[in-house]
This record gives structure tokens, sequence and C-alpha cells, in this order.
């Protein structure tokens, strides 16, 4: 499992990071996250005007794009869909890259609008497209793997 990840970063042009040591992201580095055999492009949301922001006002997400929340700790980060225009499904991220729980969250353009809030804390989060998880039968428990997109 671990050298077909390993493979498949490779040949995207990535460095891969320790799955159990925090990468050095910043907002500056496209960074690749990979669940299995298929990995997405992630725009890196790591302060709390970018984790705000999210990916409210975007009309579309490609198939292999998605957003990576990164968080100073593990917590119950609960997400919300105000302002977003697209379904997407968020997938809650631990500390040592597991995947501890998965929810579709649907638009949301006037308030209240529902908190999302995982059944575990997690560090990260990671957001694509609605139905993602489900087309590429990602589970709690699973791995996650990340790298650095080379410059």
């Amino acid at each position: 499992f671990s050298i077909c990840i390993f493979a498949i970063i490779l040949a995207s042009g990535c460095t891969q990071t320790n799955p159990f040591t925090p990468p050095q992201w910043n907002s500056s580095l496209p960074s690749v996250v990979c669940l299995g055999a298929h990995c997405v492009n992630a725009e890196i949301a790591d302060t709390p005007e970018l984790r705000a922001t999210g990916l409210m006002n975007r009309s579309s997400l490609g198939k292999n794009e998605g957003m990576l929340f990164i968080f100073d700790e593990e917590g119950l980060h609960g997400f919300w869909m105000k302002n977003t225009l697209i379904s997407l499904d968020a997938i809650w991220i631990s500390s040592d890259f597991k995947v501890v729980d998965i929810k579709q969250m649907e638009p949301c353009l006037a308030e209240p609008c529902p908190v999302y809030i995982p059944k575990e804390n997690a560090q990260y989060v990671l957001e694509v497209a609605a139905h993602t998880t489900r087309d590429w039968n990602t589970h709690v428990g699973d791995t996650v793997s990340v790298g650095i997109r080379k410059q």
C-alpha cells in the first residue's frame, strides 16, 4: 500500500513527507493529498483568514482539486457552508493522518447554516467535490498521505 502511494507521489513530481510528522506546509506551497491511490491538488488554508474563507463563492471545484485546512492542534473543528455554492465532502484527519470522519456538506446561502462537526478530534480537514469519497471508496480509518509539490 505505501509503495503504491510513494510511486504515485513520485510520478506526480512531489516530495513525500513522513505521514506521521506534519509537513512544513504553508499557503504558498501547492500540496498533494492522497487517499489510497487517489490524489488531489490541495490549496492550503493554514491561517484563521484562509480557514474562514475556505471555498466560499466558488462555482466549481475540479475532480482532482481540494482544500486542506490545517489547525494548530487536534479538536472538534466544525465547518459550515455559508456562501458556499457547491456541495462538498469534508474529510476530517487526525494528527497521525488517519481519517476520523467524513460528511457530505450542502451549500448554505442564508443563515442559519448547519455546522458539521466530526465524531472525533482532527487536526486537518480536506474538502473535495461531493461524492468523491464515495467514488474513491474512502472510509474512516483510512490512511492519508501528503506531499509538497516541487516548484
